[in-house]
């Protein structure tokens, strides 16, 4: 309202002004009429077309774009032909700020607490910056890790405390792969010049472990990073010969969604093994500090939609959904569509519809979900956009407390944020038997939205929906 009295004010003032100017310029006495028609129409004349051009750009501006308003465009990245079947996900782990296991990071989500002030990290003019960090994370493990891996390497100390993270990370699920594997097929001896033999038992399934690594990190970290991860897989009872590891170089999230884009389409690996899929990052470091402050800008009291350093690693382990193990949750593969940036209305209408054709790509109903689950951080534009979307593609959500939030009490997890969504909602459907829905808002342009459903009874007795249409709600 305000601001309206003050463009009135304005546009008179301005003509008003313009015009005794002219006539005492010009030594003009004008005429009533004259006075009416500049000092009283013209104003208003002017008022009218600035009401009629802005309404014009705000009807452009709610029209329906292509991305939001045709399903079409949607369903094409779906694709006509057979859909691949969904991986088994068998055990999904994270070390994020906000809990060391899913189940304790899930349950921060319900009552989100901001990142605090670290106690040492400085901006450049001398003030402690937000930071979600791991309070009793071992730098000097990282360290040590990266003396004996890498040990010509010289980086920072967010390297270090990403090794320390992903360690940790790749030691519980190695043993939980361990744990879920069939046994070896035992093999019958034989006697050969009156002597026993028994042939050693080859392992049927293979595990390809890709940890998805920052792309600044120098090759020789990377390849440090991969000697450790098989090691470590020995330590815990793998053979090498059942192990494949591969360190990939990613520069953003949208890397990330890449890469299980096609893992799940079968051009990454072989839909026939087992995969591992690993990252770790720490942007809780000088070098680190200073690249984003002269990019993106830090948050502050004076900048509300700065980036919040943060740090964590997660990880999911992958099985084919026909190898008959016992799973607890089934992830599909993403779907991935552009935003609008016409307003704000439009990109949750284009992330509604997005969201729309992960269910359809799942067969699971709208109503069956009980949770979504996006990497929205404290900028209010992602959050309006992602709880938007979710009460319109799933209306019977209660968006207060059934969609929650990774990036709000965890910061810019950046590369990690793909993963820990994964890993979250697989806790998620393992406690609630309802599928969930994980939706990425945190690229300018791109979305990502996935369905992690319950695993297909044995005599599929139920479907996804189904299963989750008397599950109880989120917690």
């Amino acid at each position: 309202m305000m601001r309206a009295v003050l463009v009135v004010f304005v546009v008179f003032a301005c003509i008003w002004g313009a015009a005794i100017a002219f006539w005492r310029i010009r030594d003009v006495a004008p005429g009533g009429l004259q006075m009416v028609l500049v000092l009283g129409a013209l104003p208003l004349a002017i008022l009218g077309t600035i009401v009629l051009i802005r309404r014009a750009r705000a009807a452009r501006r709610d029209a329906p774009t292509p991305q939001a308003a045709a399903p079409a465009s949607v369903d094409a990245n779906i694709g006509e032909g057979p859909q691949p079947p969904p991986f088994a996900v068998l055990a999904g782990a994270v070390r994020l700020a906000s809990g060391t296991d899913p189940a304790a990071a899930l349950e921060a989500l319900t009552h989100p607490e901001r990142p605090g002030l670290h106690p040492v990290l400085r901006d450049r003019d001398g003030l402690p910056v937000f930071a979600a960090w791991i309070q009793d994370l071992d730098v000097t493990q990282g360290e040590a890790l990266l003396a004996h891996y890498a040990p010509a390497a010289r980086v920072g100390t967010d390297v270090a405390r990403a090794f320390a993270l992903l360690d940790t990370t790749a030691e519980e699920l190695f043993l939980e792969a361990l744990a879920a594997l069939p046994a070896a097929p035992d093999v019958a001896s034989r006697v050969v010049a009156g002597m026993h033999h028994r042939q050693t038992p080859q392992a049927r399934e293979r595990i390809d472990v890709q940890v998805l690594v920052p792309a600044t990190w120098p090759t020789a970290v990377r390849d440090g990073c991969a000697a450790l991860l098989a090691e470590r897989a020995g330590e815990c009872g793998l053979a090498p010969e059942q192990v494949r590891v591969e360190a990939v170089a990613v520069s953003a999230a949208v890397d990330v969604w890449r890469h299980f884009e096609r893992l799940t389409e079968g051009e990454v690996g072989r839909r026939d093994r087992w995969h591992l899929v690993l990252t770790a990052d720490s942007q809780l470091d000088e070098r680190r500090l200073r690249a984003i402050e002269a990019g993106s800008g830090l948050m502050s009291a004076r900048r509300e939609d700065g980036a919040v350093l943060a740090e964590g690693a997660a990880g999911v382990l992958l099985a084919p959904a026909t190898g008959g193990i016992p799973a607890v949750a089934a992830l599909h593969r993403p779907l991935r569509e552009e935003t609008s940036l016409a307003s704000l209305r439009a990109a949750a209408r284009a992330t509604a519809d997005l969201m729309s054709g992960a269910l359809r790509r799942a067969d699971v109903s709208a109503d069956a979900v009980t949770c979504v689950l996006s990497d929205a951080d404290h900028r209010p534009a992602a959050s309006i956009e992602a709880t938007s979307a979710a009460s319109i593609a799933c209306p019977e959500l209660d968006t207060a407390t059934q969609c929650p939030s990774l990036g709000v009490p965890n910061g810019g997890l950046g590369i990690v944020a793909p993963i820990g969504l994964l890993a979250l909602a697989t806790a998620h459907v393992a406690a609630t038997s309802a599928p969930v829905l994980a939706l990425s808002v945190a690229d300018e342009r791109l979305r990502h939205a996935v369905a992690v459903v319950p695993p297909p009874t044995p005599d599929h007795a139920a479907s996804p929906s189904q299963s989750g249409a008397e599950s109880p709600a989120a917690a």
